[in-house]
């Protein structure tokens, strides 16, 4: 899927397949409210032309792709997601989710 339909609020909640350019990414934490443990997770902005949508990859994603994530900035890939809109950023955005595949071409 391109990233412009993405952004289409039609969209929310299919599973998609991304290829795009990773060009920022910012690792934060949080406390999971269940069960107190600090979990973190990674934001990464993916980019395809003109188009940007912003991309959480969640803690059980990070650890499963650990190597591959190290250096993801300014590289290609190809992820599958789920599109979810987030209040946050008031547009659709894309989360990993327990089987998602993440490529670096």
């Amino acid at each position: 899927m391109n990233l412009a339909d993405v952004l289409n609020l039609d969209n929310e909640s299919k599973r998609v397949a991304i290829c795009a350019t990773v060009i920022e990414t910012e690792e934060k934490s949080y406390t999971d409210k269940m069960t107190g443990e600090k979990r973190r997770f990674l934001k990464i902005t993916l980019q395809q032309n003109n188009d940007a949508v912003e991309m959480v990859l969640w803690d059980d994603t990070l650890q499963e792709y650990a190597e591959k994530i190290k250096n993801l900035k300014d590289n290609v890939i190809v992820v599958s997601a789920q599109i979810r809109y987030s209040d946050y950023l008031g547009a659709n955005s894309l989360s990993s989710y327990k089987s998602t595949i993440l490529e670096i071409i």
